[in-house]
């Protein structure tokens, strides 16, 4: 801020000899016709005018209808009176010291050349609380701004460039220190994912630069809100610390930048700290001009110049407009009206009152932008009964600033933006939970990390707000990615995604923790996907030297999470296989805590250990091994109930087995846990393993539980072109008691020594297809899993095993309309085959589905293909993004049921190498999203 009150610096008049004048210039066109000094530009009933201070001879020589209003401006200083809002009245023109400022009124010194042309179009501003908003300001925290503050003011040293710097004075002319502000700046809304760039001005003898940082838009991206303070400070020697001069408000556009770059709005937002501004505007001035040249449709300025100073508690905050006479002046009004109902929609009043006062004053760089007839406000403390008395002064720092004022201010600044900018409509969010992202080292060498696959499916750009909260590591904090229409994008290792955006993870491992994941922006929830892969390099005592091996599993939705008590199967600690249980609060801060209870049944007796108990904050993550949970049992094959113990936060939980030598692991998901059910019971005809294998190494283990409320006797039929029965099936039978849980550890082994037809005489075609479990009464309750596997080397079983895991689906996930598979991979170490399951009778008629691929990377359509499936069969395509044109690295498809009437199932299988027998042909489970 360049002024204090009333007091306003002179700019020095050009020397001459003819004294100038102060003069009302009638101006019937354009005001940049007139090619002079104007102070002030108004409108009364006589019509629009200037005010100018210029020697007659000049006023004579442009050829104006003019009146003198004063012929000694060279030596009196003249201003206007202006009422504020409801103070009536209009602009008068006063001499300064003659005349006593009433209530209501200030006198603004005509010291300087302005020029308040005419402006644009009052932006369109929604008048209601916006629960997206809501949330973006409840991310404020005093911390973040203070944190800013100390290190811009040198209370603490800041990291520029890698290195310690200690900032003593951001003057303009500090050089090697503004310099290091501004790079400051500029490093840290880079780190969160904004577009930015340094703009360089010159004015005069003087050049420096400002930051500027960008937020897309999505309907009306052409249009911009800029959200400004200036960074530089005063005095000019010495140190400056300028904690509220502006720090204040460069702190609050800062932490408003972080934040807001989670959300998608219809407009662009545009952050920019100037520099300058203490000299004269400088910087945005020359900022303002190159808008204008460039004709970038600017809609409304929210400038923030000192906001952290209240001594008196009233707690004024102060916005200023153009003159009540000025064309500008309603649409300033409307922004300024905006700001002071963003404080009473989001619960500030407590702690601000807001003031419109249309004075025009013109110390802050709010003003070049009138000049270029843009709406926008000067956004202030109390300047004019409470002025800050350190201002420009060394003792302006950060322990003298009222800091629950400072945090309100800058709230409420968040919410004017973000209005402004038009928030999208919570119709347009998708939410998902990830219930675990990590980097951390495991047992036998392993080292694990977190790939992050974010999909829009949709025709809208949108953005994804990503918060990490963590369980070891540190490091709790929030990033975002932009996500353009139609395009995927992978992030290979999310903590250090985190790391580098400047999250405070601690120096050594490891890091474990949950993601939420909001996507804004999109036309529908339905068009955003999320998968997850957390996985490990082999270790280097393996038989794979190179090559990758773990496990898959997709962000979960709010549908997703578990509404009652859940069971994990097919879990086992043994010679071959150990395993984990994980709990996780899927809830957000507000959520509260959540107890949680685990129970071990042993899968062949039937009995339980003793339940364990686990409380978790919002966004907590616990993991247990099954061998602490099945306390009592020595070699436990069973399974682990979960449920809620007390709280009502969202909750989730999960399963993992893991190989003991290669540690690749399978994903165990929850299942509803029911043990008796009033009648009817609700029919079920079957539940459908999709692919059963017996082929080049690969064969199926199948964990079948039985949670229906009765002893049970199951049928197991196995489809597959290779068999020699006229239906191309075969099956065996089962019998489960309640709560009993059998592992089979190679399916088509077991079908085949069962004396199971259509083994003998069989084709030498692999063995692969649909298994279904069917039940006399119902299926209702049979809970299936599936892990496909093979030996990392052939007939050695001490190499380890790697493989993929899957589980039985039931009717009712079974498709009927269009279909997607995001997350596809091909390159030098991925490869991905796509299946398709007619889940029709085995004597039905076949099925034809579309295949239409998509570049993940541009979002254009990169062909389709065509397939028939005969009823009851599987057809798998391998390489399947080597079908597209020109073959993609990465991609996502969209499946179709063009002819008959079956319904069916697809998924995908990412394998690591990129060709079959390469690196580790571990494979990960991509199942299906429905499509919008």
């Amino acid at each position: 801020m360049r002024t204090a009150g009333l007091v306003l610096l002179l700019v020095a008049l050009p020397a001459a000899a003819e004294p100038p004048v102060l003069a009302r210039v009638e101006v019937p066109g354009s005001l940049t016709d007139l090619h002079l000094p104007v102070r002030a530009h108004l409108r009364d009933s006589g019509g629009t005018f200037a005010l100018v201070v210029t020697p007659r001879s000049e006023l004579d020589r442009a050829g104006v209808t003019y009146r003198i209003l004063a012929a000694d401006a060279g030596t009196e200083r003249f201003g206007l009176a202006v009422p504020h809002v409801g103070g009536g009245g209009g602009a008068s023109v006063v001499r300064l010291g003659e005349v006593e400022t009433r209530a209501g009124t200030q006198v603004i010194p005509l010291d300087r050349e302005i020029s308040l042309v005419a402006p644009g179009r009052a932006p369109v501003i929604p008048g209601t609380r916006n629960e997206r908003v809501a949330e973006a300001v409840g991310k404020v925290r005093t911390e973040e701004l203070t944190g800013w503050i100390a290190r811009l003011s040198g209370e603490v040293p800041a990291t520029v460039g890698g290195e310690p710097v200690t900032i003593t004075s951001r003057c303009t002319c500090s050089g090697p220190q503004i310099a290091a502000a501004t790079q400051l700046a500029l490093e840290e809304l880079s780190a969160a994912g904004l577009s930015t760039k340094f703009f360089e001005w010159q004015y005069g003898g003087t050049s420096n630069r400002d930051v500027v940082a960008e937020l897309p838009g999505g309907a009306r991206r052409d249009e911009i809100v800029l959200m400004t303070a200036h960074l530089d400070d005063r005095p000019v020697g010495g140190p400056a610390p300028g904690a509220d001069d502006n720090g204040s408000g460069s702190a609050a556009v800062l932490t408003a930048a972080r934040i807001l770059k989670g959300y998608v709005f219809d407009r662009t937002v545009r952050f920019v700290l100037f520099t300058g501004e203490e000299q004269g505007l400088f910087g945005s001035k020359a900022y303002a001009a190159r808008l204008h040249e460039a004709g970038e449709k600017v809609v409304a300025v929210v400038n923030l110049d000192m906001i952290g100073w209240d001594a008196r508690g009233g707690p004024w905050l102060n916005l200023h407009t153009r003159l009540p006479g000025n064309p500008g002046a309603p649409a300033d009004t409307s922004v300024a009206l905006l700001f002071a109902d963003a404080v009473g929609w989001y619960g500030l009043s407590g702690s601000l009152s807001p003031r419109v006062i249309s004075d025009g004053v013109l110390a802050s760089d709010h003003s070049p932008f009138w000049d270029a007839g843009i709406p926008g406000i000067l956004a202030i403390e109390d300047d004019l009964e409470d002025f800050n008395p350190t201002y420009h002064s060394s003792y302006d720092r950060l322990d003298r600033l009222n800091l629950g004022y400072l945090t309100a201010f800058a709230k409420a600044a968040l919410a004017t933006v973000a209005h402004l900018a038009g928030p999208a409509d919570p119709a347009s969010r998708a939410s998902f939970f990830v219930p675990v992202v990590l980097s951390s080292s495991g047992a036998n060498g392993s080292t694990f990390t977190s790939e992050l696959t974010l999909t829009n499916l949709g025709k809208r750009p949108a953005v994804a707000s990503l918060t990490y909260t963590a369980s070891a590591g540190g490091g709790d904090g929030a990033t975002a990615e932009a996500l353009p229409a139609g395009t995927q994008k992978f992030v290979p290792d999310v903590i250090e995604l985190f790391r580098s955006r400047g999250l405070p993870l601690t120096k050594d491992g490891p890091w474990v923790g949950t993601l939420r994941i909001d996507v804004d922006g999109l036309e529908a929830s339905s068009d955003a996907a999320v998968t997850v892969r957390t996985t490990t390099r082999l270790p280097a005592w393996s038989a794979v030297e190179t090559g990758r091996a773990g496990l898959a599993y997709p962000g979960l939705a709010a549908s997703a999470l578990p509404s009652a008590a859940v069971v994990l199967p097919g879990l086992r600690t043994d010679g071959t296989d150990r395993s984990n249980v994980a709990v996780q609060n899927a809830g957000g801060e507000a959520a509260g805590e959540v107890t949680l209870g685990l129970t071990y049944f042993d899968g062949a007796s039937r009995e339980s250990a003793e339940r364990s108990e686990v409380t978790l904050a919002p966004g907590g993550f616990v993991q247990l091994s099954l061998l602490d949970l099945a306390r009592g049992f020595p070699s436990p094959e069973g399974y682990v109930r979960v449920e809620r113990i007390s709280g009502t936060a969202p909750w989730y939980a999960y399963g993992v087995i893991n190989d003991q030598v290669t540690s690749d692991g399978s994903f165990v998901t929850p299942e509803t846990f029911i043990t008796s059910l009033p009648p009817p019971v609700p029919y079920v005809e079957k539940v459908m393993v999709p692919a059963v294998v017996e082929a080049g190494g690969y064969f199926t283990e199948l964990s079948i539980l039985n949670l229906s409320g009765g002893d049970r006797d199951l049928e197991l039929t196995f489809s597959s072109p290779a068999l020699a029965t006229p239906t191309k099936t075969t099956s065996m039978k089962l019998s489960l008691k309640l709560l009993e849980q059998k592992v089979i550890p190679d399916v088509v082994a077991a079908l085949r020594e069962s004396g199971a037809p259509g083994f003998e005489g069989a084709s030498p075609l692999p063995f692969v297809g649909p298994l279904s479990v069917t039940v006399p009464s119902s299926a209702y309750g049979i809970v299936v899993m599936a892990r496909t596997l093979k030996s990392v080397e052939p007939g050695n079983a001490a190499a380890g095993r790697c493989g993929v895991a899957y589980r039985g689906v039931g009717p009712a996930e079974l498709l009927d309309g269009p279909t997607w598979l995001p997350a596809l991979r091909q390159d030098a170490t991925n490869r991905t085959n796509l299946a398709l399951l007619n889940a029709g009778s085995t004597t039905g008629a076949p099925i034809t589905l579309r295949i239409e691929l998509f570049d993940g990377e541009s979002g254009l359509g990169a062909g389709e293909l065509v397939q028939e499936v005969p009823s009851g069969q599987l057809v798998q395509i391998d390489g399947i993004l080597l079908q597209a044109e020109g073959a993609l690295s990465q991609g996502y498809a969209r499946i179709t049921r063009v002819s008959g009437t079956a319904p069916y199932y697809a998924y995908a299988v990412v394998n690591d190498g990129a060709g079959p027998g390469e690196r580790s042909g571990d494979g990960t489970f991509v199942p299906p999203v429905l499509a919008p």
